[in-house]
């Protein structure tokens, strides 16, 4: 299975922070989450 993102540039690379940014948070602060496949930034 391939994904493709429709992302590039400094959008990718702001988005990906933004995510990453926000799933160390959750864990630093032990607080469960999900992330469904039609997750959109």
């Amino acid at each position: 299975m391939q994904i493709f993102s429709t992302l590039t540039g400094k959008n990718y690379n702001r988005a990906r922070k933004a995510l990453f940014d926000v799933i160390n948070l959750l864990e630093n602060e032990k607080i469960e989450y999900y992330l469904e496949g039609g997750t959109l930034l």
